[in-house]
């Protein structure tokens, strides 16, 4: 059989349980053209491991299937002329371009001709124009005649309180400008990163941006909407067993900020406290944040704040704490990892676990047997485990994964990790795995004992 051949069987099947899927949870067909989201489209909704498994499946195979129908030279030249889309998605949230386009007394049918969308932002028509088709010509707004547009599916993923345009306010702005240094960064002499070299400090980036609201307020809102909005996924017990924690246990999330995982875990689990650590100036808007979505937990002392410095030694130690860290190791050097991860061990007892919530990465091999489909044996009432990819397609397929373990390197000479790379990490500290949870979302739990 073709790769082509193969992929085609592969989409064709994938097609097939994708339907059965949403049919089984009374949902829709999945759509692009029209203006409003999908039920899929909530960061919160947790799927059924084999929907979650068809959808990243049949992702990864059309991405293979595109790269083997366009020219190469086209694909190499489209992909780098990715910034040209980065910078129209941000004129597009600067100006809310999708939440003016939502209103009701837009015609969705005809859209609203580009010349008044400019003036309405004080834009030159023509290049308003030119940049949205470019949009549209990747789907993510509609053009519905010459020079009108409309919103469609995509799009109204972009109109606020939707995490996506503090994303993109993100990417567009800090991580474009960052990027165009990565490769100066790169030489083995080279102590700087490509934040440094494009922002001109010599600090760790947390300190610059720390003097510097306008990028802080940025990140802040970008990183807090992505991490809360899959704090469900995280929690389920169908991938960490948190409920069979003994009663009265701890959570110790390290490195908290406003403790949004941590408020989840004590609304999902009864049984458990949690202690959310930080810097002490943190600590009030945590406060705030619990007193607004989770006022049930203070008031029964089952969450409380603790100021601390995880590059301090972790002052508390005991059978009764699980430590959690989420998205802290990616954010450091090496050096410093090892720090982090040396006063946690220097905690723990035989009986402790540390839980590491970040991406692991798996390189993009593609397997040498011809690995079957097995989407089909999937157990929706069975844990949620990742399957092999299938042949021809290359292991993973982790896109945004990736690129993120870049986004780590441009900001910090930091990393995601293979798990070969934990295994490696991990032992200098006097650590090891015990076992790598994936879930149904970006991220898996790294479940770590002493060595």
């Amino acid at each position: 059989m073709s790769e082509l051949e193969a992929l085609r069987s592969i989409i064709n099947e994938s097609l097939d349980i994708l339907q059965d899927e949403l049919k089984a949870a009374n949902l829709p067909d999945l759509f692009v053209s029209k203006p409003e989201m999908h039920p899929l489209d909530d960061l919160t909704y947790l799927q059924t491991p084999r929907l979650f498994e068809t959808r990243r499946i049949l992702l990864g195979a059309c991405r293979m299937l595109a790269a083997a129908v366009q020219p190469p030279t086209e694909k190499i030249i489209e992909e780098g002329w990715a910034h040209q889309r980065s910078q129209a998605l941000h004129m597009a949230c600067k100006y809310n371009v999708a939440g003016v386009l939502a209103q009701s007394a837009v015609d969705q049918d005809k859209g609203v001709d580009a010349e008044t969308l400019a003036k309405r932002f004080g834009l030159s028509p023509d290049p308003f124009k030119r940049e949205m088709r470019m949009l549209a010509s990747h789907h993510y707004f509609r053009e519905t005649s010459e020079g009108h547009f409309a919103n469609n599916r995509i799009s109204m993923s972009l109109v606020p309180p939707n995490v996506a345009p503090y994303g993109i306010e993100y990417i567009a702005v800090w991580g474009l400008k960052t990027a165009h240094c990565v490769v100066d960064s790169m030489p083995i002499n080279e102590w700087r990163t490509g934040g440094q070299l494009a922002y001109g400090f010599d600090t760790d980036m947390f300190t610059f941006i720390a003097k510097h609201p306008e990028y802080l307020s940025m990140m802040v809102s970008a990183m807090s909407g992505l991490y809360e909005s899959q704090a469900n996924g995280l929690t389920t017990g169908r991938h960490f067993p948190w409920k069979d924690l003994p009663p009265g246990t701890v959570v110790v999330d390290v490195g908290g900020g406003e403790g949004g995982l941590m408020m989840a875990v004590g609304k999902a689990f009864p049984h458990l406290k949690v202690l959310d650590q930080d810097r002490p100036e943190v600590g009030p808007a945590a406060l705030a944040n619990w007193q607004k979505h989770a006022p049930e937990l203070l008031a029964q002392g089952r969450i409380s704040f603790e100021p601390h410095n995880f590059f301090q030694p972790q002052p508390r130690s005991g059978a009764e704490y699980v430590y959690v860290m989420r998205c802290i190791i990616h954010d450091w050097p090496h050096e410093e990892s090892v720090t982090i991860l040396n006063n946690l061990r220097n905690a723990m007892l035989p009986s402790s676990r540390l839980l590491i919530v970040e991406h692991v990465i798996y390189p993009p091999i593609m397997p040498k047997e011809k690995t079957p489909l097995l989407l089909a044996n999937i157990d929706n009432n069975q844990p949620y485990k990742e399957i092999s990819t299938p042949w021809p397609m290359p292991n993973g397929p982790q896109v945004l994964e990736l690129a993120h373990d870049i986004e780590m390197f441009c900001n910090f000479k930091a990393k995601e990790r293979t798990p070969a790379e934990w295994d490696s990490l991990l032992g200098e500290c006097g650590l090891k795995v015990v076992k790598i949870w994936s879930t149904r979302t970006e991220f898996s739990i790294v479940e770590i004992m002493l060595a």
